[in-house]
Parts: structure tokens; sequence; C-alpha cells
């Protein structure tokens, strides 16, 4: 896949191509969900031929309602603001539309995830567990940018096509490989907490990215695919792939 500036993958939503060796479900309302269910013959069978015959975990996967940078198209990972009214209208809609039989609430630190998990947990009161393996991923000096003042501002770090490098970030951000190392981590310590739960985890687009390509064992359309504000990625009995020990994109 050649290397393309297109919206920054981090925080702005895309489109959602067809997945191969998955079962997609998109649910009959304005909300759409996106939904993976292992099946017994995956690339995660070999990766882990213990866990097949096993219940695994239920992972939701919800991105955060909308803030004043998703709404300008700004990159935003460390930056902390709050969700906007659209935000805070997104997360409602879901908290709706959640199952009843959710048995952990796990969020974010940033604020537009905890703002996002309180209104979420209005009905299921659960106690919410803040796990700091699932902050978004930092990205330096391009945070609060849009793309155009990234470019003007670090034409060098823009002609390497920072944000889309395996082992180096923009700088004082985090490379994707120190952001796939934590997730894989956080994804770890939830399984075994809740080897057979409903697990209900509250971040961001960069992390959904990452959680979705280990469910997959698959990285190919990691900059294509995109979960938009307020809405969430189901993963059926879930296991993480094994961590990588090279470049996956």
């Amino acid at each position: 896949m050649p290397l393309k500036h297109s919206l920054p993958f981090n925080n702005d939503p895309l489109w959602e191509p067809g997945l191969p060796a998955m079962a997609v479900y998109q649910a009959p309302n304005s909300l759409q969900e996106y939904r993976y269910r292992r099946q017994a013959s995956s690339h995660r069978d070999l990766l882990h031929p213990q866990t097949r015959e096993m219940d695994l975990m239920h992972l939701h996967v919800v991105r955060h309602g909308e803030t004043w940078a998703n709404a300008e198209h700004r990159y935003l990972g460390a930056l902390d603001p709050e969700l906007t009214e659209r935000g805070r209208e997104q997360a409602l809609s879901l908290s709706q539309k959640l199952p009843a039989s959710i048995d952990a609430l796990i969020v974010s630190p940033r604020l537009r995830a905890q703002q996002t998990a309180q209104i979420l947990n209005q009905a299921l009161r659960l106690e919410p567990v803040t796990m700091d393996s699932f902050r978004e991923r930092d990205v330096g000096v391009f945070e609060g940018l849009t793309q155009a003042q990234a470019q003007a501002q670090y034409p060098q770090l823009w002609a390497q096509n920072i944000t889309r490098q395996w082992a180096v970030g923009p700088t004082g951000g985090e490379s994707i490989a120190e952001v796939v190392a934590r997730v894989h981590q956080g994804l770890t310590e939830l399984a075994a907490r809740h080897p057979s739960g409903t697990v209900l985890l509250v971040a961001h687009g960069f992390v959904a990215k990452v959680i979705r390509g280990l469910a997959r064992g698959d990285f190919s359309d990691f900059y294509d695919w995109q979960l938009p504000n307020g809405e969430r990625l189901v993963l059926e009995n879930f296991h993480p792939m094994a961590l990588p020990t090279g470049a996956l994109l």
C-alpha cells in the first residue's frame, strides 16, 4: 500500500472497507456498529490454539464523543479537551443501544473518554476502572494542528510521513510500535481479569485501530479503517494476537 496523506488517521472518521475472514454487521439504525466474530479457523487460533474451545472475553470498544478538535479536523492525542454538545449527544445515543449484560467498564484517562463513560454509565451503574494503557496516541508537536499547519510548521517531519512510521513518531510523541505495545499489555490484563465476561472499553480512534488489528492478526488496512466518534467496535470471543516483534506496517 503506498503511503499517502489523507485525513489525520488518529482522530478523523474515515470509511469502512470490506474485511476478509471476519463477520461484519451494521446495525439497522443510525448507529454504525462494527462487529467481528472470532472464527474457529482464524489466524488467532493458530497463534492461540489453547483458546480454540474456550468462551473468551467479549469486548465492546467505544470511541469517545466528538470534541472541538475532532470537529475542526485537528490532530488530537495528549491534549485533553472536553466533549462538545454533539459529542454528549453521541454518547447518550450510544447509551441507549448498549447491552445490559456488561460486566466491567474500562476507561482511558483522557477527559473526553471519561465524560463519554459517565454518560454511558448512567444506566449501567458500574464502577469504572481507568487504565492508562488505553490513552490516545501522543502525536507530539502535531498536537492541536490541522494537516496544513503541521505541513507548514514541520515540513521535514511531514515529508517523512512521520505519523505513519512504525518505529518513530512526531517529535515529542509516540511511535506506532510504542502504542501497540502498551495497548497489547492492557488487553492482556483485561483478558486475565475478565476471561469470559463482557467488557466495555471507552477509548479513542487510534486505540480502536490497534485493538482491531491485534484482534484480526492483520494490520493491512490500518490506515483506511476508522471508528467514528460515539460508535463502537464489538469483538466477540476476543483474544489479541501475540505481540509482534517487528514492523506490521
